[in-house]
């Protein structure tokens, strides 16, 4: 039983050469184990864009209870493997794989840069291994995810990522912390989301006081909240922008508690610490050319990209004969401006969003019957 979410580009590039991961947007879905995929301390993943070939890096997240399903908790140490040409999900105990649990795949597209990084005596100090790609260096902002990939021998151990300061570059971490040691020959798969495409949202996810209880954080976005298909893939990140350390040493997966999803530990004896956090990575249908529009496109916005010092024009597609409203949210879906423009004539509007700091944004509007989002970008 297998849920996918691929992009609107995605699937129309599907129709016609069939899943071709390395010439599309990512592609999600949902893979059940069971006794029919289940061998020992594995499971084969049997997706129809796994069949296509070629270099792939899937990214793994146990999910608890897809579309509020029966939960499973796996408190295991897990990582992917190709063996005889199929994509396994395993545990790095060796212990037996658990029936009926769930969890969310994303075969990296265009999209995305991926790669695989194994740690050498070069490159890997202590309990981190630096990563060195150009698409990440220098960029304390980079949403990355990370999943143990077996290549020589099994990673046994929480990991996540962690900008460094003084040298400018990303690297991924044993959460034990600084005195436990990442062994040398440590196989990752990572990716990073481009930060201007028009599939997968991608934010931090911090846990506060009032969004985490006991072993569980609660997120918020409005693409996620009551929507219990949403397909999440997380990654643990210790510093995001280069901040301060928190370490957090525990396995962890989504659930979904009927109004918002969650990341949590497996070992719910554990209570998750307040400051740590998560890179989110997500298909978000709203992102660009693929809008959510209840009747037609609504509006179009120009010059996108703009600068801070400028402001932005919508083309209606018909005069406006009653009220919309203009709202701005940013990639961690707060809402950060929004503007009423009353019934006109005249089919352009100009925005004033000058004062919005360069970023990522969703620039939604709705009237009475239609609704239309789309991707702004201020350089």
């Amino acid at each position: 039983m297998q849920k996918t979410i691929p992009s609107v580009v995605a699937l129309a590039t599907a129709l016609f050469t069939g899943f071709n991961t390395q010439a599309q947007g990512s592609v999600q879905f949902v893979h059940l184990a069971n006794s029919s995929n289940i061998s020992s301390h594995q499971t084969s993943l049997n997706h129809i864009s796994l069949k296509a070939g070629g270099v792939m890096y899937p990214q793994v997240t146990h999910n608890h209870n897809p579309n509020w399903a029966q939960g499973v908790y796996v408190n295991q140490y897990q990582g992917v493997w190709k063996q005889n040409g199929n994509w396994t999900i395993y545990n790095q105990s060796q212990d037996t794989f658990a029936d009926n649990s769930h969890y969310n795949v994303l075969i990296p597209g265009d999209d995305t840069e991926s790669w695989k990084h194994i740690s050498s005596a070069a490159n890997s100090s202590n309990n981190y291994t630096l990563i060195d790609h150009p698409a990440i260096n220098g960029d304390s902002s980079a949403v990355i995810l990370i999943t143990s990939a077996y290549d020589t021998h099994f990673n046994k151990g929480v990991f996540g990522v962690s900008y460094l300061t003084s040298q400018k570059k990303w690297a991924i971490i044993n959460e034990g912390g600084i005195d436990s040691a990442l062994a040398l020959g440590s196989a990752f798969h990572v990716s990073v989301v481009k930060k201007q495409q028009l599939n997968l949202a991608a934010y931090v996810h911090t846990t506060t006081y009032p969004n985490t209880s006991t072993s569980i954080t609660r997120l918020d976005h409005p693409q996620l909240n009551n929507n219990p298909n949403a397909i999440i893939n997380i990654t643990q990140n210790l510093n995001p922008f280069g901040g301060n350390d928190v370490y957090n040493n525990n396995n962890v997966g989504v659930y979904y508690t009927g109004t918002h999803w969650s990341i949590y530990h497996e070992d719910y004896t554990k209570h998750m610490p307040l400051g740590a956090n998560f890179n989110v990575v997500f298909h978000d249908p709203t992102l660009g050319n693929a809008d959510i529009t209840i009747a037609h496109d609504l509006f179009k916005v120009y010059p996108n990209p703009t600068n801070q010092s400028k402001t932005v024009k919508v083309s209606f597609n018909k005069a406006l004969t009653e009220t919309a409203h203009f709202e701005i949210f940013n990639m961690n879906g707060s809402l950060v401006w929004q503007q009423v423009v009353k019934p006109q004539a005249q089919e352009t509007q100009e925005l004033k969003v000058h004062n919005l700091p360069k970023g990522v944004y969703s620039l939604k509007c709705h009237s009475q019957d239609q609704s239309t989002s789309k991707l702004l970008i201020i350089n």
